[in-house]
């Protein structure tokens, strides 16, 4: 999972725990705070209650009292409200026809202090009674009593609850998508720099040492962003370093290896004493060796060179198939020491094309040497062009029979340094620098084209590369 993905779930998830938490927490202390508000409401109705009843005792004014119980009936939860003298008689009553009736086996009365409540049941309903003494300048002369419908106290509060969670869960729905949303801006803003650091590393080891990746933050990732620039900058130092040095000490090993060569070479003119078989042999070889060396010390300094300021392509119209027999000839005699078919496949309507023939004689070299070396004898190898329709490009091949690439293989050919010789132990092929493909991919693109390779074990590998068509 991305960094990315994954900062922002973990943010998301803490915003809902966060808002989860917060929400149940304002339920349980609204619905705590609505209680205690409807149990106080209810208690200063009994007082209110309990303060009519002695206005309405002092002033002989039943109608006071009757009219404040009749407003307490009108709210719903009141059940029943009424007013007892001492000797537990009705004085007042929210029913009139209980007015003047006693009550028996009630002990409301005893200990009433400043209030009491108790619950019961009663014809089905859940019921909550209130009962305070109601006192004058004589002492306790009676009691009031209220009764409240639980059921529909249950209720109030429930919808009240409701309306504050519609109304809580809207703003909080807000807030969790701004949270949302500043989670995925903060991811980006950690992720972001985090992926230029990635994609630094991988240029770097590919080679580009201009993979710098800013470094303008005021922070850990900033400080870090500017170390790998420095590292960036000490890789370039050290890669100029070391090329200097190849460059210098191939250029270096021309000299000595032109005069080998030439020596070998006039050894086996006849110009001189003459030298037996045998010596021609050793002779032979001291010229194959100088020869291979010379090629390795060329590609060594082609690829400086390119590094340094690439190279310059002298293109001008050539004929495809007259290249690839000139490569055909050039290897025949070696194709034929090894037991190895070589073989031209060009259509007649292929058309010019537009290259630096000594370079694309380069290119051909190094892979028919390398399908050659790991093609054992009764192979086969085909050089072949075709012209690829609406594109205005050739593309060549050259395919042949070996022993194949492994799929492991494959995304490192194109490496400096790589070698496919460890590909089958019971073959062995002839060691060389590990650069001849990556200076044939760099040719093949310096014509601006592109080149792949299809390979299946032990049945044979395939280039493939295109160049531009003349005109």
């Amino acid at each position: 999972m991305k960094l990315f993905l994954r900062f922002s779930l973990v943010i998301g998830g803490v915003v809902f725990f966060v808002f989860s938490v917060f929400f149940f927490s304002l339920f349980f202390v609204e619905k705590n705070y609505l209680q205690q508000q409807g149990e106080q409401a209810r208690w200063d109705d009994m007082h209110r209650f309990s303060l009519v009843c002695q206005e309405s005792i002092l002033s002989a004014d039943e109608i006071v009292l009757m009219n404040y119980i009749r407003g307490l009936k009108k709210s719903q939860e009141v059940l029943w409200a009424f007013f007892l003298d001492k000797d537990q008689q009705i004085v007042t009553h929210s029913d009139v026809r209980l007015k003047g009736q006693k009550l028996k086996n009630e002990d409301f009365l005893k200990d009433l202090g400043k209030g009491i409540s108790r619950s019961f049941v009663r014809e089905g309903k859940s019921v909550l009674e209130y009962a305070m003494p109601v006192q004058t300048g004589n002492g306790v002369i009676g009691e009031v009593r209220i009764a409240y419908d639980m059921n529909h106290i249950s209720r109030h509060v429930r919808l009240a609850l409701q309306d504050i969670a519609k109304r809580y869960f809207g703003v909080s729905l807000i807030c969790f998508v701004l949270g949302i949303l500043l989670a995925a801006m903060a991811a980006r803003n950690l992720s972001h720099p985090i992926q230029q650091l990635i994609n630094g590393i991988q240029r770097t080891s590919q080679g580009d040492r201009n993979a710098f990746i800013p470094s303008d933050r005021q922070d850990e990732i900033g400080e870090l962003a500017q170390e790998f620039n420095h590292m960036v900058v000490k890789l370039g130092e050290l890669d100029q370093l070391k090329d200097g040095f190849i460059h210098t000490v191939s250029h270096d090993l021309r000299n000595p290896l032109s005069a080998i060569s030439m020596s070998s070479k006039m050894l086996l003119s006849g110009d001189y004493d003459p030298v037996t078989d045998n010596q021609k042999q050793v002779v032979n070889i001291i010229l194959s060796s100088a020869d291979r060396l010379r090629t390795m010390v060329n590609n060594i300094l082609d690829l400086a060179k390119m590094r340094e300021k690439g190279l310059s392509y002298d293109k001008n119209p050539l004929s495809p198939k007259k290249i690839m027999q000139d490569i055909a000839g050039l290897y025949h005699a070696f194709s034929c020491e090894k037991g190895v078919e070589l073989t031209v496949d060009c259509p007649s309507d292929v058309p010019m094309i537009e290259a630096d023939e000594e370079k694309l004689h380069r290119i051909f070299t190094n892979l028919v040497s390398n399908a050659i070396k790991f093609t054992r004898r009764g192979g086969t190898i085909c050089l072949g062009a075709g012209h690829v329709r609406g594109s205005g490009e050739v593309e060549f091949f050259v395919r042949d029979s070996g022993i194949g690439i492994s799929p492991e293989a494959l995304p490192g050919l194109f490496t400096k340094f790589s070698s496919v010789s460890s590909i089958d132990p019971h073959f062995k092929p002839l060691q060389g620098t590990g650069l001849g493909l990556v200076i044939v991919k760099a040719l093949v693109e310096g014509h601006g084209g592109q080149i792949r390779v299809s390979s299946e074990m032990k049945k044979g590998t395939t280039f493939y590369w295109t160049i531009p068509v003349s005109g």
